[in-house]
């Protein structure tokens, strides 16, 4: 891999030499650049742009410990949630955070709180969930990544960047498998097929993103307040 690296570099200055006497210093550094984005840094843009678009909704479906989940999950710039959960065919939560005001749903009862904390927001790494690098200070540390651009395909009438990785982590008996389509044209994450192996069991789950269907996520019309939800 380093004598790779160090061919690449001697040809990529040689190049820069020719292209500043020649005056194509930007175009070949431009050509330069797009060479260094690697399918897993490309990856790694996709899923950084589609958590800061203004809005989405997500579905997901999943299958966890042999029970069928099936979520929906809605973002509103700049701070507003929808959660929806169900179990194997029954409601077990619904959620909705507007600013510091929390929104639950319990006993077909809609109870009001203040936000203590923020566990919609918090739930943005669970439906994007390829954790391909770690940060100083996480609990959870990535030990070797793998990603593959698998080629192209279209599926109506998009074209999609079809990526494939692998992840396993520092401590953890655990390896994320799955693949993933980016819109060529928007450069946002668009589907991810996913599959955990580890000590319970197999965890797998489809994620299907949407960006331009409409959102409005309002306050429940009628509900209590208290102060803390058990």
């Amino acid at each position: 891999m380093r004598k790779v690296l160090a061919l690449f570099l001697i040809g990529f200055c040689t190049v820069g030499v020719f292209a500043q006497k020649t005056g194509l210093a930007s175009k070949s550094n431009k050509k330069a650049t797009d060479l260094v984005l690697t399918p897993k840094r490309e990856l790694e843009n996709a899923i950084s742009k589609s958590m800061k678009a203004e809005k989405f909704r997500i579905k997901v479906q999943g299958n966890v410990l042999n029970n069928e989940i099936f979520s929906t999950f809605e973002y509103l710039s700049p701070d507003r949630y929808r959660f929806v959960d169900t179990i194997s065919g029954k409601s077990v939560k619904e959620a909705i955070e507007i600013a510091k005001q929390r929104y639950q749903k319990k006993n077909d009862e809609w109870v009001k709180t203040r936000l203590h904390y923020a566990p919609l927001r918090n739930q943005l790494i669970a439906v994007f969930p390829v954790k391909l690098n770690s940060k100083p200070g996480d609990a959870i540390l990535v030990k070797n990544v793998k990603v593959n651009l698998l080629g192209e395909e279209y599926i109506d009438e998009k074209k999609y960047r079809k990526f494939g990785y692998s992840v396993s982590y520092s401590g953890w008996d655990v390896v994320d498998n799955g693949v993933a389509w980016v819109n060529k044209s928007s450069g946002l994450l668009e589907r991810l097929e996913t599959k955990t192996d580890g000590l319970l069991g197999q965890t797998t789950g489809v994620f299907n993103y949407f960006y331009d269907k409409e959102i409005i996520i309002d306050p429940p019309k009628d509900f209590i307040e208290r102060d803390w939800i058990d």
